[in-house]
Order: structure tokens, then C-alpha cells, then sequence
């Protein structure tokens, strides 16, 4: 509840993959590009679901999920490796 923050009152017509977001009282990690009315926090190379890997998921209820700053080659090289379905 510290940090909840309102909806936005228009949503954004595209939010990217991995985009790290807050909307009322919930956070979450956007899995596929779509629309969103939720603020945006940040963004992850990480894709929390892949329908072609196994696990699909990557984040089970209950896990705790940490989020650290990578530099921009760092972020680029992960991003390609998880859009191909390798866990990162």
C-alpha cells in the first residue's frame, strides 16, 4: 500500500515485453507486448513466460524476484537470448 500508485486514466496503446510496471496496489512483469494502463517502472531482458521453453515460467508464486541495473550491451545480448527462449 506505501507504494501503490494509480492507474493511468488513458492506457498506453503498447507496452514492451519485459516492461516492470505498478497499477493500484499490484506490480508485475508484462510477459507479452500489449496495451497497459499500469505506470511504468523499468524494463527486464527477462521474459517470465515462453511457450517454446521449458519451464514456460520462470517465476512460480512465491518466489522472490529482485532486480538490479545492467549495462545497455549487457541488457541487448540477455534480451536476444530470452526473445529465443533461453532463460535468462
Amino acid at each position: 500500500a506505501r507504494i501503490a500508485t494509480p492507474r493511468r486514466d488513458e492506457p498506453r496503446t503498447m507496452t514492451p515485453t519485459g516492461t516492470i510496471s505498478i497499477g493500484g496496489v499490484q506490480a508485475g512483469v508484462q510477459c507479452l507486448a500489449a496495451p497497459s494502463g499500469w505506470n511504468l517502472l523499468g524494463r527486464t531482458p527477462v521474459r517470465t513466460y515462453h511457450p517454446l521453453r521449458d519451464p514456460v515460467f520462470v517465476i512460480e508464486p512465491g518466489d522472490a524476484v529482485a532486480f538490479y541495473a545492467i549495462d545497455e550491451s549487457r541488457w541487448h545480448d540477455l534480451d536476444l537470448a530470452a526473445a529465443e527462449g533461453e532463460p535468462v
